[in-house]
C-alpha cells in the first residue's frame, strides 16, 4: 500500500500486462479501435472502457494490449509509436480520453476539439508541465471511486478527479465498488458504481456574465472616497461570488450554484469514510438559537438544504474590494424551510447557529469565495477588518467528529474551512423562496476547466495577492501550513 501526497490511495506494486489482466474484474470490455473508422486518422486504438481493481492499480504498464482489461490510460515511457495504452474512447469512439505529451488529461472529439482538460486553462490551478518534471503519468482509476493521475516512476500523486467537474461522495467508497471509467457518445467524463449511480463527472458548475451592471450608493468615504459604485447583477439562479485570485481573474463573477444546495465538508477525504455534511441532525428543529453542525451526508434531509438569498440591494448588501475596485454580493445562508432562519456568526470565534433572517445583522453576511471548481469558502463579515486576513466558517478543528461544530477564525484555507456543493437529487425539493433581486436574463457558459489549489499552481504571481494571500502561499509551500 502506497501512500501519495495528501491522498492515501491503495496501489499494488507494479504489475505485468499479463498480471493485470488475471486480477481485473472481468467485466470491463476493451476492445481496440474498429478498422470502420481507421480512415479517420485522429482515431487510433485504445480501450473502451476501465474498470477499478480490487488489488489496486499498477503505476506503469511495460507492455500495451488494447484487449487486455485495464484499470488505468499509461503514457509511454519512450517514444513508441506503436503504443495506444494512452487512450480511452467512448462506445460510439466519436470521443476519446487522452494522456497527451504535456501530461495534460484531455477529453477531445474526433477533429480534437477540447470538451474536458486538466491543462492549458488560465483558471485556478490549471496543470503546468513544471509540474511533471521528467517523470511520464498515468490516470488510474482507484477502489474509493475517483481517478488519480499519478507519476510512473515513484507514484506521486500530482492530480486527481477531487479537483475537476462534480463529485457524488455517498456513492462513493469501496462498498459501492467497482467503479469503471468511462467517455460518453456526448464527450462526459464519468465514473460509474457497480450500481450504475454516478459518482464523478467532468460536467462542472456553470459560470455566467453579468446580466447587467448597475449603480449602488455609498456613504461618502466608504468607499475610497466614491459616493456609487458599479455592482454585478447575475441571472436567476447564479450567485455572485469572489475568485480567490481576485486580481488575476476577474473578481466579481456569477456562478451557477444549484438551489437549495448541500455544503458537505472536506474532513473526510471522498470515498476514505462517510461524507459529512453542514446542517441539523436529522430529526432536530429548526429552531432559533440551534447550532449548525457536520451531520452526515443525507441527500432527502430537509435540515442540509440551504439557499443562498441576497441580503438586499443598497450599499450595506455589498463588499466593496478597494485593491482591484471590484464589489461582491453578501448572502445569507438561509435553512431552506418555512422558518425563515439564517446561518449566524458571532465575534470571537463562537459557534454558528440559527437565527431569524435579518437583514441588519452583519453576523448573517458571508461572501462566497471560489476556491476551486467545485469548493467555495464562506467569508464571514462580522470579523472583516481593513486589513489582514478576513475570517473564514470552518469545521471546529477540522475535526471528523459527527455532530463538530462550526465556528469561524483567519482564513487558511485549510480541510476546515473548504466546503464542497452538492446538488440534491432531481426530485428534491425546491427553494422556498427566490434570491431577492435576480434577474431573469441570461445563460450560463459550461465550465468544465477546474482547479487546483491556488498554492498548488506553478504559475501563481504572488505581486499579485494582497499581503496576507502571499504569507499563506508561501506557508503551504514551505510546510509550515498542514
Amino acid at each position: 500500500m502506497r501512500e501519495s501526497g495528501d491522498l492515501s490511495i491503495a496501489l499494488a506494486s507494479p504489475l505485468t500486462a499479463t498480471a493485470l489482466a488475471s486480477a481485473a474484474p472481468p467485466a470491463a470490455s476493451t476492445v481496440a479501435a474498429t478498422t470502420a473508422l481507421a480512415a479517420v486518422s485522429l482515431i487510433l486504438p485504445g480501450f473502451i472502457a476501465l474498470a477499478s481493481n480490487p488489488r489496486g492499480c499498477p503505476n506503469t504498464l511495460t507492455k500495451c494490449n488494447n484487449n487486455l482489461p485495464t484499470c488505468g490510460v499509461y503514457r509511454p515511457q519512450s517514444n513508441d509509436p506503436k503504443w495506444t495504452c494512452h487512450r480511452l474512447y467512448s462506445e460510439a469512439q466519436n470521443f476519446y480520453l487522452e494522456v497527451d505529451e504535456f501530461e495534460g488529461i484531455s477529453v477531445r472529439s474526433q477533429l480534437r476539439d477540447v470538451l474536458f482538460s486538466t491543462w492549458g486553462y488560465s483558471q485556478i490551478g490549471s496543470m503546468d508541465y513544471a509540474d511533471f518534471g521528467d517523470s511520464v503519468s498515468a490516470v488510474l482509476l482507484t477502489g474509493e471511486g475517483k481517478w488519480i493521475q499519478v507519476a510512473q516512476d515513484d507514484g506521486r500523486v500530482f492530480t486527481s478527479s477531487d479537483n475537476f467537474g462534480t463529485s457524488f461522495p455517498e456513492r462513493a467508497g469501496a462498498a459501492n465498488g467497482p467503479f469503471t471509467l468511462n467517455v460518453s457518445n456526448t464527450g462526459e467524463l464519468m465514473i460509474l458504481n457497480k450500481y450504475g449511480a454516478k459518482t464523478w463527472t467532468s460536467v462542472a458548475i456553470s459560470t455566467a456574465t453579468c446580466v447587467r451592471d448597475k449603480r449602488a450608493s455609498w456613504t461618502a468615504g466608504t468607499s475610497d472616497g466614491q459616493d456609487s459604485w458599479i455592482v454585478c447583477v447575475c441571472p436567476r439562479g447564479s450567485a455572485n461570488v469572489k475568485n480567490w485570485l481576485d486580481r488575476t481573474d476577474a473578481g466579481s463573477v456569477c456562478w451557477d450554484l444549484p438551489e437549495p444546495l448541500i455544503l458537505t465538508t472536506e474532513t473526510n477525504p471522498i470515498g476514505s469514510a462517510p461524507p459529512m455534511a453542514v446542517g441539523l441532525p436529522p430529526r432536530a428543529a429548526a429552531t432559533p438559537g440551534a447550532q449548525l453542525t457536520q451531520q452526515l451526508l443525507d441527500p432527502a434531509s430537509a435540515n442540509l438544504d440551504f439557499v443562498l438569498q441576497q441580503t438586499g440591494n443598497d450599499e450595506t448588501s455589498f463588499w466593496f474590494d478597494s485593491d482591484d475596485y471590484d464589489t461582491v454580493v453578501y448572502y445569507w445562508l438561509r435553512l431552506n424551510t418555512a422558518e425563515g432562519l439564517c446561518a449566524t456568526a458571532t465575534k470571537g470565534g463562537g459557534a454558528l447557529a440559527l437565527q431569524p433572517c435579518d437583514k441588519g445583522d452583519q453576523g448573517q453576511h458571508f461572501l462566497v469565495e471560489r476556491v476551486t471548481s467545485q469548493l467555495v469558502a464562506l467569508q464571514a463579515r462580522v470579523e472583516f477588518t481593513k486589513k489582514g486576513a478576513p475570517f473564514c466558517v470552518e469545521v471546529s478543528g477540522a475535526s471528523t467528529a459527527l455532530g463538530a461544530t462550526l465556528t469561524q477564525s483567519k482564513c487558511t484555507y485549510g480541510v476546515g474551512q473548504r466546503f464542497r456543493f452538492y446538488t440534491p437529487p432531481p426530485a428534491a425539493r425546491r427553494s422556498l423562496q427566490s434570491r431577492s433581486g435576480a434577474s431573469t436574463d441570461g445563460d450560463g457558459g459550461m465550465d468544465t476547466a477546474s482547479e487546483l489549489l491556488p498554492w498548488e499552481r506553478a504559475d501563481l504571481d504572488l505581486e499579485l495577492l494582497p499581503e496576507w494571500k502571499r504569507d499563506l502561499v508561501e506557508a503551504y509551500r514551505s510546510g509550515r501550513m498542514p
